[in-house]
């Protein structure tokens, strides 16, 4: 309702602000949560999800946890935050840190192909075939084991453990017995001491990335040759459980034991198979009654609801390697979600499958795990831009990837920036909260209003070539179809809803002359090209056109019905109309809801969503600033690359022609006024869109209080920064990055310097000790174990100094497990607190053992495999950098990359400090436009005033009222961030697409990537 609307943008609460990822990646400490609490209320987030992460010391679902876990709780309670709960130690979700998978008969299964008889106990034998003919198999029969011949075996056995389960295995997620497990295991101890929050201030539990794939698993793959071909191309295995051919032969009448070579190769060369669309249909209704079915009827009937997302759920290739049709699972999800890896993937369909569901279901929130992977350079633009365009797509929730408990170790490189205390912005991302509570207020009311069904095609790729032997530009070719459909459709604007088909099935009617899902009803169904349909779905699109409804189709006419080849389908279709995807958009015009267009055409990069309510209707509109047509998405250009804008943009908005329009500002809670006309039963007004810019808009018969629209940036009212040398402060210290020492182990000779990543592995591997890695078992499952043996390590680091500042210090990780010598002589470190983060702790060096030229600064401890390893050290104080080299500060900064000028790894804030002189106080605006600069964003204070912040594009700011006859202080800061501290530093490119730990693992040259920081100009 209205009344809503206006509450909660001029106030909202926590329900629409962001709740990230909190990585609990150490011992948990109640004071320090407490402390981090506060800090995510202060920077605008409205609670946390407590995600068990690489580094957990703490035992998962122990005493101490569940201790942790209700402080949380209560503190959140008392700061009017929400605490949410996560089902599983690290992710997937299924095996409760392995603690269920100790029960081999819960573990993941695999069905293998092999070309020889194992010799293998833990392997189940199903049969073997004979192959019929030369090359890749296309004929074969049933046959003894011993035949001679090229002969296929098949076997199921379960996963073998895996350090990443703490040493047991990924969860049987078709088995709904080892699901139970899993309730009984991470579900229902929340339960019995948190019941009376669930739903409120425990608000929601996190599932992530369940499938019924993942650890289909190395070991077997070994054994596997595809007849004719060496080596094998991985993997020739595919997921299984041991009711399948039971319930298999219940639900088709056939027995899967008699063609499992379908299952890996094409029968008689045929693309399209049967076998395969029922196999993939079997264990998408396993999974989803086993997974999803269950743990969302717990979670319904213990009030609290079931989040996160699928795993793989992007692609219909990617879908069918890992949870069958992602949208079923949705279906039990009471907040159901998806993840949005890197600012590089726009992977809309991902989001419409969600939102897809949760419209055709009334599921009022959908979440958005988002900002995974993007560096710690990431700027608030970034932040802004992905946000919006999936909630101009029907998200209204966002869980932020990732705010780290702890940066000690392998923390430090999971998946960074860490959205809170770590980052040098956090303490002005309230802006970028406010902006998107405001957003989500109001998109969070009414109903969607899409009126266009597309049928979801993924049970045509269900049968298609077996996933054994596609190949990646198979599966690329395979997806792009949809893609195609999909830009078509949103770059006319013409936004849409899938239908899944089993769904359908059961949930949509025809009623009125509209094809009705659930709470969504629809004016027009597009069949995209596919190889097979239900019969049920026939039945009902013959229905609908039978009322007069639009059912349009694209390409051939398929083949198939329910996977059996039939003729029926193209009786049924020839009611229906062909259309090339550029005559549908014309086809579609009796099911538009809006047009906005740009000199006449649709305007392409624009995406649009509708809500409406009862005394109301919503307009969100978001310039994604780059054009739909784009095919590889997952390499979508860079945030700050979008540049597409639209000075004018005309909007012709489906309405009744009943109250007026009025303009939302997110960023202030201001309503403004838009002149409008009504005609035809359209509205009509214009607007426009920055980069990456949106507009929110809401047409109601009620009075809203308006402001007056601020000015918008003139150029020739533009002030010019000043190109002369700029005074600047320094927000921390600099630093000196110190990661490629000299290395001794076992009191050997010294190693040439490398990587101190690089040095931990090959100490490691000398003393055949695991990795260590993203992938290691949890720290809790080691505790009280003694080390087998003790070996000593030696690391030599030489760094140079033309100047030596008054103080300056080191930090470096558990400095209690290492001795120190600086210039030959032994010194104990100080406790100065710490840098960044309470992992990295300040130690002042011993003044008097500082020199100019070289230093050697000497680290030893004695290693073993419980050790928390190797980690780069950092130098610290008031100081330039030049080649490495300690230098006295610079006395000003130039318009330019301040990493050229004396801080190339600095990692903090920089202010820079001018002055401007104004003989005469001007009648006109006095403009900054500050769009060229490198950081986060920018915050800008004239005389001493409150600092503005500007977050995102257009970065201007009318600065008239704070000036005055004379000399003026300009201060503009440059909000920065940690990447050009801890990297990653050794790829062949500074700004990768994907930031993980294996890109910090990865050494492919010496010389540090740095990225460009600064005021340009």
């Amino acid at each position: 309702m209205l009344k809503n609307i206006i509450k909660n943008f001029s106030a909202p609460d926590s329900r629409f602000r962001g709740a990230p990822f909190w990585a609990w990646n150490s011992r948990l400490e109640l004071d320090e949560l407490r402390r981090q609490i506060k800090t995510m209320h202060e920077m605008g987030l409205g609670g946390f999800f407590m995600h068990a992460r690489v580094g957990l010391d703490t035992p998962f679902l122990g005493k101490e946890w569940f201790e942790a876990v209700k402080m949380c709780i209560s503190e959140a309670e008392k700061l009017e935050m929400t605490a949410y709960l996560y089902d599983e130690d690290r992710w997937p979700s299924g095996s409760a840190g392995g603690m269920v998978t100790k029960n081999k008969e819960y573990r993941i299964q695999a069905i293998a192909m092999t070309t020889v008889l194992l010799d293998d106990p833990e392997a189940v034998y199903l049969g073997s075939f004979a192959v019929d003919n030369d090359g890749i198999p296309e004929s074969w029969h049933k046959t003894a084991p011993e035949t001679p011949g090229r002969v296929l075996h098949f076997y199921t056995r379960h996963s073998p453990p895996e350090s990443w389960y703490n040493d047991q295995t990924y969860l049987d997620t078709l088995n709904p017995d080892a699901v139970k497990a899993f309730i009984k295991t991470a579900y229902e101890p929340y339960a019995e001491k948190f019941q009376d929050k669930f739903g409120t201030s425990a608000g929601a539990i996190f599932t992530d990335e369940p499938n019924y794939r993942t650890a289909l698993f190395s070991e077997n793959a070994k054994t596997v040759v595809l007849p004719g071909e060496e080596p094998p191309p991985p993997p020739q295995i595919l997921p299984w459980t041991k009711k399948l051919p039971e319930l298999f032969r219940e639900k088709f009448n056939y027995d899967i034991l008699e063609h499992l070579p379908e299952l890996f190769y094409s029968l008689n060369g045929e693309e399209f198979s049967r076998v395969r669309r029922d196999y993939y249909e079997m264990l998408t209704t396993m999974f989803v009654n086993s997974f999803a079915g269950q743990i969302g009827k717990w979670c319904s009937e213990h009030h609290i609801p079931l989040t996160g997302h699928m795993h793989w759920e992007d692609t219909l290739t990617c879908q069918r390697h890992q949870v069958g049709a992602a949208m079923r699972s949705y279906e039990y999800m009471q907040m159901p979600g998806v993840d949005m890896l890197t600012e590089h993937w726009q992977i809309y369909d991902t989001v419409k499958q969600c939102v897809s569901v949760a419209a055709q279901l009334d599921k009022k929130w959908r979440l958005t795990e988002c900002y995974g992977c993007t560096g710690w350079d990431f700027p608030f633009a970034g932040h802004k831009a992905i946000g919006e365009w999936q909630y101009a797509l029907g998200i209204n929730f966002r869980c932020q990837h990732l705010a780290w408990y702890s940066m000690a170790g392998d923390a430090k490189r999971d998946y960074p920036a860490s959205i809170s205390f770590q980052s040098p912005w956090h303490k002005k991302y309230a802006v970028v909260e406010d902006h998107f509570a405001r957003l989500g207020a109001v998109l969070s009311e009414g109903q969607d209003l899409r009126s266009i069904l597309v049928i979801h095609p993924i049970e045509s790729v269900w049968g298609w070539k077996s996933e054994t032997i596609t190949t990646q530009q198979d599966m690329d070719e395979e997806d792009q179809k949809l893609i195609d459909l999909r830009n078509c459709l949103l770059g006319a604007n013409l936004d849409f809803d899938y239908g899944d088909e089993e769904m359908l099935s059961r949930l949509a009617e025809i009623k009125g002359g509209r094809f009705t899902v659930g709470k969504a009803s629809y004016k027009a169904v597009v069949i995209p090209e596919v190889r097979t349909l239900r019969a049920t779905t026939l039945e009902l699109l013959k229905k609908f056109r039978d009322d007069n409804g639009i059912v349009l189709y694209t390409g051939e006419i398929p083949k198939h019905v329910d996977g059996i080849k039939s003729p029926a389908a193209e009786e049924f279709f020839s009611a229906f109309t062909g259309v090339t995807l550029k005559e549908l958009p014309d086809a579609l015009f009796p099911a538009r809801e809006i047009s906005i267009t740009a000199d006449g055409e649709e305007a392409d990069p624009v995406l649009s969503l509708i809500k409406t309510g009862s005394d109301f209707r919503t307009l969100f509109i978001c310039n994604a600033s780059h054009k739909l047509d784009l095919t590889e998405q997952k390499k979508e250009p860079g945030v700050l690359e979008r540049n597409d804008e639209f000075p004018t943009l005309a909007i012709a908005w489906n309405s009744s022609g009943k109250g007026e329009i009025f303009e939302l500002d997110p960023d202030t809670g201001n309503y403004y006024p838009v002149v409008s006309s009504f005609k035809d039963g359209k509205r009509f007004f214009n607007t426009s869109l920055e980069k990456l810019g949106s507009r929110l808009f809401i047409e109601t018969e009620k009075s809203l209080p308006v402001s007056l629209r601020p000015e918008t940036f003139d150029e020739k009212y533009a002030l010019r920064l000043p190109h002369d040398p700029w005074s600047y402060r320094c927000h921390g210290p600099n630093t000196l990055v110190l990661d490629r020492p000299e290395y001794a182990v076992d009191n050997g000779d010294w190693e040439k310097a490398d990587y101190i990543l690089n040095v931990d592995n090959i100490l490691r591997d000398k003393h055949s000790i695991p990795r260590r890695g993203g992938a290691m078992s949890q720290p809790y499952t080691r505790q009280n174990r003694e080390p087998k043996k003790l070996f000593p390590v030696k690391l030599r680091y030489k760094f140079n100094a033309d100047h030596l500042p008054e103080k300056l210090f080191m930090a470096v990780e558990h400095p209690e497990l290492w001795e120190f010598s600086l210039n030959g002589k032994k010194f104990a470190p100080s406790d100065d607190g710490y840098w960044v983060d309470p992992a990295l702790r300040k130690s002042l060096l011993p003044a008097e053992l500082l020199q100019q030229g070289e230093n050697i600064l000497l680290l030893s401890t004695l290693y073993h495999e419980y050790h928390p390893g190797l980690e780069a050290m950092f130098l610290l104080g008031d100081f330039g950098v030049a080649d490495d080299r300690l230098t006295e500060l610079p006395d000003t900064l130039l318009l330019g990359d301040w990493c050229k000028q004396g801080f190339p790894y600095y990692a903090d804030n920089m202010t820079y400090i001018n002055n401007v002189d104004l003989p005469a106080l001007p009648d006109e605006p006095v403009w900054l436009k500050l769009d060229n600069f490198r950081g986060v964003a920018l915050g800008i204070s004239v005389n001493g005033s409150e600092e503005i912040i500007l977050p995102w594009p257009p970065y201007t700011v009318n600065i008239a009222r704070y000036l005055k006859t004379g000399e003026n202080r300009l201060e503009i800061t440059v909000y920065g961030h940690r990447r050009n501290a801890f990297g990653p530093f050794y790829l062949d490119e500074p700004s990768p697409a994907w930031v993980g730990p294996l890109q910090f693992k990865t050494c492919l040259q010496n010389e540090k990537q740095l990225v460009p920081c600064g005021l340009f100009g």
